[in-house]
C-alpha cells in the first residue's frame, strides 16, 4: 500500500468485501430461515454451504452436516461466523469484524476450490 494506485485497489477490494458482509448480515436478518438457494441477492448456494461445512469439519473438527439438502441463510451465516472465529454464546450475534474475517477466508476457500476443480 505504498503507492496511490495500490491504495485505491485495496480500498476497492475492501469495499466489495464490506458490501458482501453487510449483504450477508442483512439477508440473515430478513431471510434467516429461508433456503439459501432461494435468496437471489446472496452470493452463496447450497453447494457453498457443503464446501464450507466440509472445510470446517476437516480443519476445525466440527460436526456440521455436510449432506444437508436444504441449508438456510442462517446456517450459512453461522458457518461464516465460525470461520471468522466466533464463539457461539447465548444472546450474542457475530459482529462485523468476525464476519469480515470469515468472509475473507471463505473467498480464499471458494477460489481455491474453483481452481482445483478446473
Amino acid at each position: 500500500l505504498e503507492t496511490a494506485h495500490a491504495l485505491q485497489n485495496a480500498i476497492a477490494t475492501y469495499t466489495i468485501i464490506a458490501l458482501q458482509v453487510q449483504n450477508l448480515r442483512y439477508a440473515t436478518q430478513e431471510y434467516g430461515q429461508q433456503l439459501l438457494d432461494e435468496v437471489d441477492n446472496l452470493e452463496a448456494t447450497s453447494e457453498d454451504y457443503k464446501l464450507l461445512a466440509s472445510f470446517l469439519n476437516q480443519k476445525h473438527q466440527t460436526q456440521h452436516p455436510v449432506d444437508k439438502t436444504e441449508p438456510t441463510v442462517s446456517d450459512f451465516f453461522n458457518l461464516i461466523a465460525q470461520l471468522g472465529g466466533f464463539q457461539f454464546q447465548n444472546n450474542r450475534d457475530a459482529g462485523v469484524k468476525i464476519m469480515w474475517r470469515g468472509w475473507q477466508q471463505w473467498c480464499i476457500i471458494k477460489q481455491t476450490a474453483l481452481i482445483l476443480r478446473i
